[in-house]
């Protein structure tokens, strides 16, 4: 489930906010915002399972990413003539990359960009207004299991899981140019969800928080 902030109508003032989810036994996406019912994508393959969505906030957008490794772009529009005031509409963008299947995403509505993570351990950054390539980040033939971006200084970290029992998971933090920036290794954990904090550069230091499966941030 991902959260939905709409900008108003011309993209203008504070819009509507709402919940999108999937994963359901018919395979539909549902979109439910505050006060109506539910809208549902008008398509949606079987074969491509659904792995991970983000929704940047005011951009009416929203991003997928599947078992196939392809991104799709749905494009939502603000209609105030539907019950929901809200539509969809039939454009849709269809992004391949990745040769395995994408496992999450992040999106920074402040730099413009989206990054994707694969099971293979390759990182794609995509251009969030020109729905594009820009580059990919260097693979680590590890599967990638969350994806955080700085809103401060658009650094990447990436979170990697050991292959087995005898590799140890691991913390990488990416330039927007895809130069390392730190790295540390995590132990026999795996992370299931990064943020990084946004307080102001040059007189704040700030962090990068992840979760475990042990409990332990």
């Amino acid at each position: 489930m991902v959260y939905l902030h709409l900008s108003g109508e011309g993209g203008k003032g504070d819009g509507q906010r709402g919940v999108t989810s999937w994963g359901f036994y018919d395979g539909s996406v549902r979109i439910r915002l505050k006060g109506s019912s539910e809208l549902y994508l008008p398509y949606w393959p079987q074969s491509r399972l659904i792995t991970c969505c983000g929704a940047p906030k005011n951009r009416q957008l929203l991003l997928f990413g599947d078992s196939h490794g392809v991104v799709t772009v749905w494009r939502l529009q603000i209609d105030p003539k539907t019950a929901m005031g809200l539509s969809i509409s039939s454009r849709y963008s269809l992004l391949p990359g990745h040769h395995t299947a994408i496992s999450c995403l992040a999106v920074c509505r402040d730099f413009s960009v989206w990054v994707t993570g694969s099971r293979g351990g390759d990182c794609i950054i995509w251009d969030l207004n020109r729905l594009c390539y820009i580059r990919s980040i260097p693979s680590q033939s590890k599967p990638v299991s969350a994806l955080a971006i700085s809103s401060t200084l658009g650094d990447i970290a990436v979170a990697y899981d050991g292959l087995d029992s005898q590799t140890q998971s691991e913390l990488l933090v990416w330039s927007i140019n895809t130069s390392v920036v730190a790295g540390r290794g995590l132990g026999f954990v795996r992370v299931h969800c990064l943020t990084y904090s946004s307080a102001a550069e040059g007189v704040n230091i700030n962090v990068v928080a992840a979760g475990t499966d042990a409990g332990t941030i």
